[in-house]
């Protein structure tokens, strides 16, 4: 008997397959963009990885630079050296074609936060850096502040120019960037900032060229006058003596031309510091010669880093800290004056100097703090002070108790002590505080701190005729302008501050 077979039936495999095979599809459409964005984020990690390493590389380069711009033996450091405001580069392996671009930039600022020319003609206090660094289309920036470590016992340093030349502004030049040899005659030459022109005046009254001490000159290279002090001689350089010695002393008068120093221990009032052939390119000798005021050949403007020779309380003067040339002083010693002055620091190599310059003044005496009291100037004769003056010519300074544009601080007659008890001539006096913020500051009646303008106000008003600030009362703040008669403060911060990414 024949049998009939029975079908299978294998629609219910092929649907099984159908439904893998779909599956396996739709997983591979969802997979596929998966494992490319991954591909792709891998790609993206890599090239923002290479961003950094480059931005960084930039940091590196420009920290590189800083240091180089410093003497290798004395740790001075050389502003022409300094790194320009935008470096560029690329730090990859050329050999591996790998590259690491970057470019950075540097703001240099002073010590009250203003942005300095570039290149810099000033030491700075800070330059705030941006490094930004590629790796293919991604950039990434670090942005980082750089402190300075500087040395504010404060003769940083600064130019001295000739009043006024034909050839533009002419600055003292040493003619070598490093410690001048012995003879070197000073030379007059175009202000450029370089270290060449930087000169400091010191306690002992003399002319250094500043970071210029050697082994042969452990204190520096200073200007010499020669012992006969003959008209025509040339200014040269010789290793500054330890021992206070008179040829190696300049004294600076009111009209701030710098004299030579008698075998007495005086200035000399027939013998000056000249230059020789002013507005001539050939000659740029400066000599000694005759004391005639003179904007071309006798009067000097010194830059306010250059110092205040022996000014200080022993000299009854008020030096200002940030413009550390600069003492308060009686406006063209008219005690009339709308406006008091930040002029240059007269210097005798006796300590007396002009009357307008000579403030008694109160002083702490530790384990005091503060001393209040008023601020008495006194023109009986040229170098008179309260002290030893009469006292009909005594004058006190007076705030005007309000802070504006126009807040000068004047003098005013104060014959008797009750004249000087007045509540708008009271003035204290600050030392140290322990906080150096708060340190050294002089205050009113009413809180507020005396100080001169700042130089880079770009305020015409703010400048006396020639260009020195007039003297005011401020909101007290931690600004340099608003101490006075304020001792060396080292300062060896951690260089980069402040470091991160934008």
């Amino acid at each position: 008997m024949m049998r009939i077979r029975s079908r299978t039936d294998d629609t219910g495999s092929i649907l099984m397959a159908l439904l893998v095979v779909t599956v396996v599809m739709s997983l591979s459409a969802v997979l596929v963009p998966m494992v490319v964005r991954q591909i792709r984020t891998s790609q993206s990690l890599g090239e923002r990885n290479t961003a950094l390493n480059a931005s960084q590389a930039g940091m590196d380069v420009m920290m590189a630079r800083v240091r180089a711009a410093a003497d290798q033996n004395t740790q001075s450091g050389y502003l022409e050296n300094l790194p320009p405001c935008t470096l560029t580069g690329d730090a990859g392996v050329n050999s591996a074609g790998e590259t690491l671009s970057y470019v950075v930039t540097l703001t240099y600022r002073d010590q009250d936060g203003k942005d300095l020319s570039c290149p810099t003609n000033d030491v700075p206090t800070t330059a705030v850096v941006s490094s930004v660094g590629w790796g293919g289309p991604v950039k990434r920036t670090l942005t980082a502040t750089y402190v300075f470590s500087t040395s504010n016992t404060n003769i940083p340093g600064g130019q001295i120019r000739i009043a006024t030349s034909t050839l533009g502004n002419q600055c003292f030049d040493s003619g070598t960037n490093g410690a001048p040899a012995a003879d070197t005659p000073l030379l007059m030459a175009p202000c450029d900032g370089s270290s060449r022109q930087q000169f400091g005046y010191t306690a002992d009254l003399y002319l250094k060229r500043i970071n210029s001490e050697s082994s042969a000159a452990s204190s520096g290279m200073c200007l010499w006058a020669s012992d006969a002090r003959k008209a025509g001689t040339a200014l040269v350089f010789r290793a500054c003596p330890a021992v206070r010695t008179t040829t190696f002393q300049w004294a600076l008068d009111g009209s701030s031309m710098f004299h030579s120093t008698t075998t007495a221990s005086k200035s000399d009032g027939s013998s000056c510091v000249n230059v020789q052939a002013p507005g001539s390119t050939a000659n740029k000798a400066v000599v000694l010669g005759g004391c005639s005021v003179n904007n071309s050949t006798t009067v000097f403007r010194s830059a306010t880093g250059v110092g205040a020779g022996m000014a200080g309380d022993n000299t009854n003067q008020l030096v200002n800290y940030a413009q550390f040339s600069r003492c308060l002083d009686v406006t063209s010693k008219n005690m009339n004056s709308t406006y008091m002055i930040a002029w240059f620091c007269k210097q005798d190599p006796g300590g007396v100097v002009d009357f307008n310059q000579q403030w008694v003044h109160p002083t702490p005496v530790v384990p005091a703090v503060t001393a209040t009291g008023p601020i008495i100037v006194n023109n009986t004769n040229a170098t008179s002070n309260s002290k030893n003056g009469l006292a009909a010519n005594n004058y006190c300074l007076r705030s005007p108790g309000v802070v504006n544009a126009t807040s000068w601080v004047t003098v005013v007659t104060c014959t008797t002590p009750a004249a000087q008890a007045a509540t708008n001539l009271q003035w204290t006096v600050y030392h140290d505080t322990g906080d150096y913020g708060t340190s050294y500051r002089i205050k009113d009646y009413k809180g507020y701190c005396l100080q001169p303008t700042d130089q880079a106000s770009g305020v015409a008003n703010d400048f006396h005729g020639d260009g020195t600030s007039k003297v005011k009362v401020s909101v007290c703040n931690t600004s340099e302008l608003q101490k006075w008669n304020a001792p060396a403060n080292i300062s060896q911060p951690t260089p980069l501050v402040d470091l991160i990414e934008k």
